[in-house]
């Protein structure tokens, strides 16, 4: 048992020492769980995130905080379709993680993109109204979904915009 213990030790430490793939010792995390009711689409979520940063930047300003600038993730998962390929089976829908971020996280968490843009307060903006909407994806992703061809422009839609009964808004590949 106490052989099992120092493996495990171990192994976390190793875990520990890998990293994430970003610097985390200057930032500061909080998870927020916002009810699902009031916050049901992409406006509504970013008019929060929207407030919860003017708040932050007004607390800095008033000497409240500390230095920096906030940015928001909201984290999901979708089944998805690629633009200009047949449909897969429904049973055999591709799967993503998806992260929502406010413009400006990636340099925040320092975390480079190996091409294309950083998303815009354009891009959030065109996102609140439910209209296509700029994609940055990770090189794993872009691997598995594009292995021969170049991810960026490429459009994608998932399962929910697909199935609203709605106009369906697209998202466009504009960074990996």
């Amino acid at each position: 048992m106490l052989s099992c213990a120092g493996l495990m030790l171990r192994s976390f430490q190793q875990l520990v020492r890998t990293g994430v793939g970003f610097e985390t010792s200057r930032l500061l995390t909080v998870d927020v769980s916002l009810p699902e009711k009031r916050y049901a689409n992409g406006e509504s979520l970013s008019r929060f995130y929207r407030a919860a940063s003017s708040a932050s930047r007004r607390a800095r300003r008033g000497g409240r905080g500390g230095r920096g600038q906030p940015a928001a993730a909201l984290v999901s998962s979708a089944n998805f379709w690629i633009a200009g390929r047949p449909d897969p089976p429904i049973d055999n829908l591709p799967i993503a993680d998806i992260a929502r971020v406010t413009p400006g996280y990636f340099g925040l968490i320092g975390l480079p993109l190996h091409s294309g843009r950083h998303f815009t307060a354009h891009d959030l903006t065109e996102s609140e109204k439910e209209k296509d909407f700029a994609t940055i994806v990770n090189q794993t992703f872009a691997r598995q979904f594009f292995p021969r061809e170049n991810p960026l422009g490429k459009r994608l839609l998932t399962a929910d915009r697909k199935h609203a009964g709605t106009s369906w808004a697209w998202s466009r590949i504009t960074g990996r």
